[in-house]
Order: structure tokens, then C-alpha cells, then sequence
């Protein structure tokens, strides 16, 4: 657990995130003249959002449990 969040805390990981959840949700957009039907490119678009919400969900968890300055006391 300790390795995701230390994963998770990288803004290395962040930027490969955002190139890979541009590319899943402009998938559909590009294949657009493609013979999938809207219901499929609709239920597809749903799964990819619904994946990136609970990627963004374990990345604030991580971000929430970094000690901070309150955490480990002042020093006046």
C-alpha cells in the first residue's frame, strides 16, 4: 500500500494520467465514422469516466494521508 501511494504522490504519474484518460474518452471521437452504435460508445464513455473518477478518488486518499506541517508540530 505504501508503493501506490507512493505512486500516487508523483507528478510524473499525474501528466502519463491525464495523457492516458485523454486518449481513452478521444477513442471513441476518432472512430467515430466506425460502425459502433451510441449505445456502445455511450456505455463505453460511462465505464472510462467512472474509472477515472475512482483513480482520482485513491489519489486524494493518498494526498490526504501525507503528514503535513500541522501534523508534525511546530517548532517556535
Amino acid at each position: 500500500m505504501k508503493t501506490l501511494r507512493e505512486l500516487l504522490d508523483h507528478p510524473e504519474f499525474m501528466v502519463i494520467l491525464f495523457l492516458f484518460c485523454t486518449a481513452l474518452f478521444g477513442w471513441p471521437f476518432i472512430s467515430i465514422a466506425g460502425l459502433s452504435s451510441p449505445e456502445s460508445m455511450f456505455i463505453y464513455l460511462f465505464f472510462v469516466w467512472g474509472a477515472v473518477i475512482v483513480l482520482l478518488f485513491f489519489i486524494s486518499r493518498s494526498h490526504d494521508s501525507t503528514p503535513s506541517d500541522k501534523d508534525r508540530g511546530s517548532e517556535n
